[in-house]
Protein backbone atom coordinates (compact mmCIF):
# COMPACT_ATOMS: atom_id res chain seq x y z
CA UNK A 1 0.00 0.00 0.00
CA UNK A 2 1.25 3.48 -0.91
CA UNK A 3 1.05 6.23 1.72
CA UNK A 4 1.25 9.92 0.73
CA UNK A 5 0.63 13.24 2.48
CA UNK A 6 -1.79 14.84 -0.01
CA UNK A 7 -4.06 13.70 -2.82
CA UNK A 8 -2.03 15.78 -5.32
CA UNK A 9 1.00 13.65 -4.41
CA UNK A 10 -0.99 10.54 -5.23
CA UNK A 11 -2.10 11.95 -8.59
CA UNK A 12 1.53 12.83 -9.41
CA UNK A 13 2.62 9.17 -9.18
CA UNK A 14 3.11 7.74 -12.64
CA UNK A 15 3.14 3.96 -12.48
CA UNK A 16 0.15 2.10 -11.00
CA UNK A 17 -1.36 -1.32 -11.32
CA UNK A 18 -5.06 -2.14 -11.37
CA UNK A 19 -6.17 -2.76 -7.80
CA UNK A 20 -3.21 -0.97 -6.20
CA UNK A 21 -4.17 0.73 -2.94
CA UNK A 22 -3.09 4.01 -1.36
CA UNK A 23 -3.73 6.05 1.76
CA UNK A 24 -3.78 9.88 1.80
CA UNK A 25 -2.90 11.13 5.28
CA UNK A 26 -4.39 14.64 4.96
CA UNK A 27 -7.77 13.24 3.83
CA UNK A 28 -7.72 10.19 6.11
CA UNK A 29 -8.93 8.20 3.09
CA UNK A 30 -7.97 5.10 1.23
CA UNK A 31 -7.93 4.91 -2.57
CA UNK A 32 -7.74 2.15 -5.11
CA UNK A 33 -6.46 2.44 -8.67
CA UNK A 34 -9.41 1.33 -10.81
CA UNK A 35 -9.94 1.79 -14.56
CA UNK A 36 -7.02 4.26 -14.93
CA UNK A 37 -7.91 6.53 -12.00
CA UNK A 38 -7.68 6.72 -8.19
CA UNK A 39 -11.11 6.02 -6.67
CA UNK A 40 -11.86 6.62 -2.97
CA UNK A 41 -12.63 3.60 -0.84
CA UNK A 42 -15.46 4.62 1.43
CA UNK A 43 -18.86 3.67 2.77
CA UNK A 44 -20.93 6.75 1.90
CA UNK A 45 -21.64 5.61 -1.66
CA UNK A 46 -19.48 8.19 -3.45
CA UNK A 47 -16.57 5.88 -4.20
CA UNK A 48 -15.72 2.27 -4.77
CA UNK A 49 -16.69 0.07 -1.84
CA UNK A 50 -14.33 -2.64 -0.73
CA UNK A 51 -14.75 -5.06 2.11
CA UNK A 52 -11.87 -5.98 4.41
CA UNK A 53 -11.15 -9.18 2.46
CA UNK A 54 -10.73 -7.27 -0.81
CA UNK A 55 -8.42 -4.74 0.86
CA UNK A 56 -6.34 -7.54 2.40
CA UNK A 57 -6.19 -9.33 -0.94
CA UNK A 58 -4.93 -6.19 -2.65
CA UNK A 59 -2.26 -5.56 -0.02
CA UNK A 60 -1.10 -9.17 0.23
CA UNK A 61 -0.77 -9.55 -3.54
CA UNK A 62 1.94 -6.87 -3.40
CA UNK A 63 3.99 -8.78 -0.80
CA UNK A 64 7.00 -10.96 -1.46
CA UNK A 65 6.43 -14.72 -1.07
CA UNK A 66 7.57 -16.39 2.14
CA UNK A 67 10.90 -18.21 2.13
CA UNK A 68 11.41 -21.97 2.03
CA UNK A 69 12.69 -21.67 5.61
CA UNK A 70 9.38 -20.09 6.68
CA UNK A 71 7.48 -22.93 5.04
CA UNK A 72 9.56 -25.39 7.06
CA UNK A 73 8.46 -23.55 10.23
CA UNK A 74 4.85 -23.80 9.03
CA UNK A 75 5.24 -27.56 8.52
CA UNK A 76 6.82 -27.97 11.97
CA UNK A 77 4.10 -25.94 13.70
CA UNK A 78 1.28 -27.80 11.93
CA UNK A 79 2.79 -31.13 13.00
CA UNK A 80 3.19 -29.92 16.58
CA UNK A 81 -0.23 -28.29 17.04
CA UNK A 82 -2.62 -30.29 14.85
CA UNK A 83 -2.89 -33.74 16.41
CA UNK A 84 -6.41 -34.75 15.31
CA UNK A 85 -7.43 -37.18 12.60
CA UNK A 86 -9.30 -34.98 10.08
CA UNK A 87 -8.34 -31.59 8.64
CA UNK A 88 -9.67 -29.55 5.74
CA UNK A 89 -7.69 -27.11 3.59
CA UNK A 90 -10.40 -24.82 2.23
CA UNK A 91 -10.40 -21.87 -0.17
CA UNK A 92 -13.91 -20.46 -0.57
CA UNK A 93 -13.12 -17.96 -3.33
CA UNK A 94 -11.63 -20.59 -5.64
CA UNK A 95 -13.75 -23.56 -4.44
CA UNK A 96 -10.67 -25.43 -3.21
CA UNK A 97 -11.11 -28.41 -0.86
CA UNK A 98 -8.59 -30.97 0.34
CA UNK A 99 -9.55 -33.33 3.15
CA UNK A 100 -6.72 -34.91 5.16
CA UNK A 101 -7.25 -38.11 7.15
CA UNK A 102 -4.60 -39.53 9.47
CA UNK A 103 -3.79 -43.15 8.64
CA UNK A 104 -4.62 -45.49 11.49
CA UNK A 105 -2.22 -48.25 10.45
CA UNK A 106 1.10 -47.64 8.77
CA UNK A 107 2.92 -50.60 7.28
CA UNK A 108 6.57 -50.80 6.34
CA UNK A 109 5.52 -50.60 2.69
CA UNK A 110 3.92 -47.16 3.08
CA UNK A 111 5.97 -44.06 3.63
CA UNK A 112 4.64 -42.18 6.64
CA UNK A 113 4.06 -38.53 5.75
CA UNK A 114 3.03 -35.89 8.25
CA UNK A 115 0.10 -33.50 7.93
CA UNK A 116 2.59 -30.62 7.57
CA UNK A 117 4.38 -32.36 4.70
CA UNK A 118 1.11 -33.04 2.91
CA UNK A 119 -0.10 -29.44 3.34
CA UNK A 120 3.15 -28.15 1.82
CA UNK A 121 2.72 -30.61 -1.04
CA UNK A 122 -0.76 -29.15 -1.72
CA UNK A 123 0.60 -25.58 -1.56
CA UNK A 124 2.97 -26.44 -4.44
CA UNK A 125 -0.08 -26.22 -6.72
CA UNK A 126 0.03 -22.44 -6.23
CA UNK A 127 2.62 -20.06 -7.69
CA UNK A 128 3.45 -18.38 -4.38
CA UNK A 129 2.72 -18.54 -0.68
CA UNK A 130 2.50 -14.95 0.54
CA UNK A 131 1.90 -15.46 4.25
CA UNK A 132 0.46 -17.69 6.92
CA UNK A 133 -0.90 -17.02 10.38
CA UNK A 134 -2.30 -19.23 13.12
CA UNK A 135 -5.77 -18.10 14.24
CA UNK A 136 -8.32 -19.03 16.91
CA UNK A 137 -5.88 -20.02 19.63
CA UNK A 138 -3.80 -21.86 17.00
CA UNK A 139 -6.60 -24.19 15.82
CA UNK A 140 -6.81 -22.67 12.33
CA UNK A 141 -4.12 -21.56 9.89
CA UNK A 142 -4.83 -18.76 7.40
CA UNK A 143 -2.60 -19.17 4.32
CA UNK A 144 -2.49 -16.55 1.56
CA UNK A 145 -1.43 -17.91 -1.84
CA UNK A 146 -1.23 -16.70 -5.44
CA UNK A 147 -3.88 -18.25 -7.68
CA UNK A 148 -2.62 -18.32 -11.27
CA UNK A 149 -6.11 -18.88 -12.72
CA UNK A 150 -7.23 -15.35 -11.85
CA UNK A 151 -3.75 -13.93 -11.18
CA UNK A 152 -4.76 -12.77 -7.69
CA UNK A 153 -4.06 -13.56 -4.08
CA UNK A 154 -6.57 -15.78 -2.32
CA UNK A 155 -6.83 -17.23 1.15
CA UNK A 156 -6.93 -20.86 2.26
CA UNK A 157 -7.81 -22.09 5.74
CA UNK A 158 -6.55 -25.28 7.37
CA UNK A 159 -8.72 -26.40 10.28
CA UNK A 160 -9.91 -29.44 12.25
CA UNK A 161 -12.71 -31.11 10.34
CA UNK A 162 -13.72 -34.02 12.59
CA UNK A 163 -17.22 -32.54 13.00
CA UNK A 164 -17.57 -32.46 9.20
CA UNK A 165 -17.04 -36.20 8.74
CA UNK A 166 -20.20 -38.31 8.84
CA UNK A 167 -20.05 -42.12 8.89
CA UNK A 168 -22.81 -44.22 7.35
CA UNK A 169 -23.50 -47.79 6.22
Amino acid sequence: MITVEHYKDLKALRFHGEGETAYVKSDHKGYIYHEDKWVPIDTDGSGLKMNLYEINKSIISQMEPVSEESLEYLKRDINKIFTGDYYLLYGKEISYFTLFERRKVVTDMLKQESLGEMVLECLKAFDKVYSYEFKDDEHTVEIWVHNSENNLATVLYLFDYKEGVVYYE
